[in-house]
């Protein structure tokens, strides 16, 4: 036999693991966007310092030292790519554990003469069900392929990968006695997949300016067919566009 008092104790030991885990996950984000930006700046530094300069200002480390920079850069590194996997890693199950209800507010009525019983148009729900999936798969600001192919394109194809081998200049030719240092491709790897992004954002901006936000183009389709669309991403919390 089950008290009350059991059932709040297990509700509160419920919502005290759910609060730890999110702030665990929530701490671990924030540590490697910190960790991430903090080994963007000195690595770039260091590939400043070492290949746009006439002078001499800075040299790169040393690789023979017992510790060295490199052995310590790569444990930060795969903390932080096991930090940000597994906070994507969640992201995408609570995103695949969100309810998603259509209310269709049309009222019912006969569809034929010959029918019987009045019922509702269900290709109105199909319509919308299909719009609000394209919204969420197909219309992205970044495009990950697109990301992809382009910054194989540059580093690859037109070689800019070979600007990240030690010699203090910017040859793109590939020198087979010149080995890659890991802080300067990190940097240059870095900085290019950001242009990328940063042309794509400009992109969607300048089509914003000329065409309505799609989430406002699928409200109006709410509105027109008629649907209500009720996305619940918790017991007391969700969204609701109404149709």
């Amino acid at each position: 036999m089950t008290y009350s008092g059991d059932k709040e104790m297990a509700e509160y030991g419920k919502f005290l693991s759910k609060v730890v885990i999110q702030s665990l996950f929530i701490i671990m984000d924030w540590w490697a966007t910190v960790v991430y930006w903090l080994c963007f700046a000195v690595c770039g530094w260091w590939f400043i310092a070492y290949k746009m300069f006439d002078h001499v200002m800075l040299l790169l480390p040393s690789t023979v030292d017992v510790v060295s920079l490199y052995d310590i850069f790569t444990v930060i590194f795969i903390i932080m790519l096991v930090f940000k996997t597994l906070v994507i890693v969640k992201k995408v199950l609570e995103q695949a554990s969100i309810d998603v209800m259509l209310i269709d507010n049309e009222p019912e009525k006969k569809i034929a003469a010959m029918d019987t019983e009045k019922s509702v148009i269900t290709w109105r729900s199909i319509f919308i069900g299909n719009e609000f999936n394209e919204l969420q798969s197909e219309k992205r600001t970044i495009y990950p392929t697109t990301t992809l192919i382009w910054f194989g394109f540059f580093w690859v194809g037109v070689g800019w990968g070979n600007i990240s081998q030690t010699n203090p200049d910017f040859s793109i030719l590939d020198n087979d006695l010149q080995p890659y240092n890991m802080f300067l491709k990190f940097f240059l790897a870095s900085f290019l997949i950001w242009c990328i992004v940063v042309v794509q954002y400009i992109l969607v901006f300048l089509q914003l300016r000329f065409e309505e936000p799609l989430i406002n183009q699928f409200t109006d389709l709410c509105s027109v067919a008629n649907i209500s669309v009720l996305i619940r991403t918790d017991k007391i919390h969700g969204y609701y566009i109404h149709g």
